[in-house]
């Protein structure tokens, strides 16, 4: 089988049918991050600034090479905010901001300190549900940083001015001059580190104090657009991880593809009226969009049949419930509109259900005629398909009278002739229940009934079982001229489908095509059922134009 690489239409086609597993997410899901969002406690943040100082001013002062870590910048700023969220630093900054109830773990879990890009400064930013806690916490979290800062390198140079004063005494002690080359160069040197230290009280400075807090939290709009953005990818994976799992047949490609049979048409599903009652659309509602897609599928028989000259046409399923009964009914009725003879048999030995669409005995029928106890124009039951005589309520006496104006017809004739304008439906129910169906579509006897069938009409429509569930159609295939599948779009399983390829394979008879039952109208695989195509004005009568 050859695979048709995927295109646009086809992923569209993917949307639609999982457009429920797409809305669904996206309407639920802004809603609830909305609805959550409203639930939650406020949250304000509030922000200060540090500026630091890059340049070694020990370094300078003493003329010696400066550290390396005052000439790298990221390096600088990112110890010093690793240095902000010590244990230390959160120890002062809880002590000086006095809350009650604050620890220096709430404090480091609702805290934060980040350099910026372009500058050597440092942003302290807190988060709290008190807006004025907020900004109490951010301000003083500020000032006891730079307080730290400045007793750290401070530090520093007091502790050089204790080793000179102590190196002073020693000279002093040993009876040094002070007017001695050493002694003012220690005095120098005292001098230069007492200076450092008065200018390294500057090397930290607070450029701003938190003047208040924004509130961050619950925003339940911004919540409601995330969910809508997450919601999105959410949905439609989840739609492509839908029809990648999705093992039924999509479209009819699949089906002209693994088959090797053209499409002959596409069906609406019925309505829910016509299921509850088991009516046919060609007869309840001849004029519908849905009846003009049986009859374009009765067009495209029709020139099939003329190809290959086949008269004995079985319309079978791969499984169950895909709507063959309904198709061939439908079918039937519309080759009888059309001018033509045609016997409608149904072979569904194990679950006939053609006598329901035409409210009609399922006896006599088939088994009784093969086995001699009824006679063929006795079990076979005229079925009106007039648009007049298929209104409800049509009496027993219309349809016998219908019956014997055929039957006068067929006699009057010879051979299998046109029948008018209006043909004639002739419907042969199962009959009498067989205790073993399988041997019995193999017998003879029904061999010969399909051929006096044959004789009596232009077209012979059987409705067989689904081939995968039992053998009775592959048994048929074999005393039929063509066969006709039916597939229900959306619903017969892939591997379904492969099985009924092969099992198609083995049958004698012609393939003439396929039919896709209940497409929706406007699929990406279906027809367009609009409305009514016709004249938008009645046509004037005879008197009119007179």
């Amino acid at each position: 089988m050859t695979e048709r690489p995927p295109t646009l239409t086809h992923y569209l086609g993917v949307l639609r049918r999982r457009k429920w597993l797409i809305l669904l997410p996206l309407l639920l899901a802004p809603a609830t991050a909305y609805l959550l969002a409203q639930q939650q406690s406020p949250e304000y943040r509030a922000t200060s600034q540090v500026l630091l100082n890059r340049q070694d001013i020990v370094s300078a002062i003493i003329a010696e090479q400066p550290n390396s870590a005052f000439l790298d910048p990221e390096r600088l700023l990112a110890t010093q905010s690793d240095v902000a969220r010590s244990p230390i630093v959160l120890r002062q900054v809880v002590r000086a901001a006095d809350v009650e109830g604050l620890t220096e773990s709430a404090l480091a879990a609702k805290s934060e300190v980040y350099p910026h890009a372009n500058a050597d400064v440092l942003e302290f930013a807190v988060t709290d549900e008190d807006p004025d806690v907020a900004a109490r916490l951010a301000s003083v979290y500020a000032e006891q940083f730079t307080l730290f800062r400045r007793e750290i390198d401070t530090k520093a140079a007091r502790d050089a001015m204790e080793k000179v004063d102590g190196r002073i005494e020693r000279l002093d002690e040993q009876g040094v001059s002070a007017d001695s080359p050493r002694y003012a160069a220690l005095l120098d040197l005292r001098t230069k580190f007492e200076t450092a230290a008065t200018l390294l009280t500057g090397s930290t400075t607070v450029l701003r104090l938190a003047d208040g807090a924004d509130k961050i939290a619950p925003r339940p709009q911004r919540s409601a657009l995330l969910g809508g953005l997450v919601a999105v990818v959410v949905a439609l994976a989840l739609a492509f991880l839908a029809e990648a799992l999705d093992t039924r047949v999509r479209n009819v490609h699949e089906v002209e593809d693994r088959l090797r049979m053209p499409e002959l048409g596409s069906l609406p599903p019925p309505t829910g009226r016509l299921r509850r009652d088991d009516e046919l659309v060609m007869l309840a509602q001849p004029s519908s969009p849905a009846a003009e897609a049986v009859r374009q599928l009765r067009t495209n028989l029709e020139f099939a049949v003329m190809r290959t000259g086949a008269r004995v046409i079985m319309v079978t399923s791969a499984v169950e419930r895909e709507g063959k009964s309904t198709t061939v009914a439908n079918l039937a009725v519309a080759f009888a509109r059309a001018g033509r003879r045609v016997v409608l048999v149904d072979l569904d030995l194990r679950r006939p259900y053609l006598h329901r669409f035409f409210k009609t005995p399922s006896t006599p029928g088939v088994v009784e005629v093969a086995l001699g106890q009824a006679e063929l124009d006795e079990a076979l039951t005229p079925i009106l398909v007039s648009e007049l005589q298929a209104a409800d309520g049509a009496s027993r006496q219309a349809v016998e009278l219908h019956r014997s104006s055929a039957l006068l017809q067929r006699s009057s004739e010879s051979g299998n002739g046109d029948a008018g304008p209006l043909g004639v439906l002739e419907l042969l129910p199962v009959g009498q229940v067989v205790r073993d169906p399988g041997e019995f579509v193999a017998d003879q006897p029904l061999a010969d009934l399909l051929a006096a069938l044959r004789e009596r009409a232009d077209l012979v429509l059987i409705d067989a079982p689904p081939m995968l569930t039992v053998g009775d159609a592959t048994t048929l295939s074999a005393r039929v001229d063509a066969l006709i599948a039916v597939f229900r779009l959306r619903e017969t399983p892939r591997a379904a489908l492969v099985s009924f390829a092969r099992q198609l394979e083995k049958c004698p008879a012609v393939k003439l095509g396929f039919v896709a039952a209940d497409t929706p109208a406007g699929s990406d695989y279906g027809m367009w059922y609009g409305e009514r195509y016709g004249p938008s004005e009645p046509a004037p009568s005879r008197r009119a134009m007179t």
